[in-house]
């Protein structure tokens, strides 16, 4: 192929490229930077076949994040908790006793629970009986075991915010 057959046959080429380009919509212009993901999906307009998208987290709410904390420049307001926990034993008895168990607290627990199950009415484990009543101050747990052939073992947490 000689040069001027090249020329054209290039010519060409870059005619049907134009042509193309020239067909593309008009586009927004994406200022470039850095994305930032926050609550919300972001877009980003581009020729691709595909939209592309920074997915947002509904959950990223300051209620969500630790206080003094910064996600995203959103900025945390959810109170600090101090947790304690620990298991006891207690033996077998012939009537209703109560124990005291030291939380570790300095403050009165805003919750608390045995064995899984918060506030108020417990079960036991290791030997069902009735129930086991607990209360709560700013230094122990008081719990109330009723009369028990054999013993249980019990795991507790208390929860108080900061």
């Amino acid at each position: 192929m000689g040069n001027k057959q090249s020329l054209q046959f290039n010519n060409g080429e870059l005619q049907v490229a134009l042509k193309t380009i020239q067909s593309l919509p008009s586009a927004q212009k994406w200022q470039g930077g850095t994305i930032v993901p926050g609550k919300e999906d972001i877009m980003i307009p581009a020729y691709t076949d595909q939209v592309l998208t920074v997915q947002g987290e509904a959950n990223l709410k300051s209620e969500n994040i630790k206080r003094g904390v910064s996600i995203y420049g959103i900025m945390g307001n959810a109170p600090e908790y101090k947790i304690t926990f620990g298991e006891v034993y207690f033996p077998g008895t012939y009537s209703e006793e109560t124990y005291e168990i030291a939380h570790g607290l300095t403050s009165t627990p805003t919750h608390y629970g045995i064995n899984g199950k918060i506030v108020g009415i417990v079960e036991t484990t290791g030997n069902p009986r009735p129930s086991i009543y607990i209360s709560v101050d700013s230094v122990s747990m008081k719990v109330t075991v009723p009369r028990l052939s054999g013993g249980c073992e019990i795991n507790w947490v208390a929860i108080s915010k900061l």
